[in-house]
């Protein structure tokens, strides 16, 4: 199968249109639930960097066309143009057992994708300089961060729901469901800090459940840096181009 007919196909299965309604979509806006979708989103506001190790693990019918990533993912602001400023080491391990490791980021203008196998730095305005693995980096930046209105989405949802409270990585955390075009995301809000520490991305098709499940883990708000972590530093013995990867 060719790369375009893969994103033809990747387009189809996961357009609103080809799911069945999530399970969960009552209708009902619980205050309690919107209070703490709410106060999350206030407090990424006011963190202009947050760092975080990754893990995302896909299941069911998706887990044939999302691979597994794990890494460490620093996230900024987003620039004037509405990119998000990001940085990112990543292994991203498909469904037949290969691992791949990329470095990636953004300086909210360029993106640049460093890549050692070839010993090539790649940066341009354009996303498709991050390469075949774009999707899969891209799925362990947790863009809520960097959105001047976070939750912006999620809040407009007609169905906003608790359930049931959990730790994540150490850290008790309150659920929020909320349904929302064809599909039901379950946030795990930290009583600590009303920062998110978890994900899960349930869609139905054709009577099929398939979930997309981010973890984050040493979450740090203002990490201290010794460098712009956003901007492209291109390795001694690489090779810079803005050719796109293969």
């Amino acid at each position: 199968m060719t790369t375009a007919s893969t994103l033809l196909l990747l387009t189809l299965i996961l357009s609103p249109l080809q799911t069945e309604q999530a399970k969960g979509d009552s209708g009902e806006r619980d205050a309690a639930a919107v209070a703490l979708l709410q106060n999350s989103a206030e407090a990424m506001k006011k963190s202009e960097v947050v760092r975080y190790d990754v893990e995302l693990r896909a299941s069911g019918w998706l887990k044939e066309f999302v691979p597994d990533v794990e890494g460490t993912v620093t996230i900024g602001n987003q620039s004037k143009w509405e990119i998000d400023r990001f940085h990112c080491r990543v292994r991203i391990m498909d469904k037949d057992g290969k691992t791949t490791e990329r470095e990636a980021g953004s300086n909210g203008d360029v993106y640049f994708l460093v890549d050692p196998d070839t010993k090539t730095a790649y940066e341009d305005m354009d996303p498709l300089v991050l390469g075949p693995d774009s999707r899969a980096i891209q799925r362990a930046v947790m863009s809520a961060f960097a959105s001047p209105e976070p939750f912006k989405e999620e809040l407009s949802s007609k169905s906003i729901t608790l359930g049931k409270p959990e730790e994540i990585a150490g850290v008790q955390c309150d659920r929020v469901d909320v349904a929302i075009q064809g599909r039901k995301d379950s946030w795990y809000i930290a009583r600590s800090d009303s920062l998110p520490r978890r994900v899960v991305r349930l869609i139905v098709r054709e009577g099929n459940e398939g979930t997309i499940d981010m973890t984050l883990r040493s979450l740090v708000v203002d990490p201290q840096l010794d460098r712009d972590p956003f901007t492209l530093r291109v390795p001694e013995g690489y090779r810079k181009t803005n050719e796109f990867p293969e």
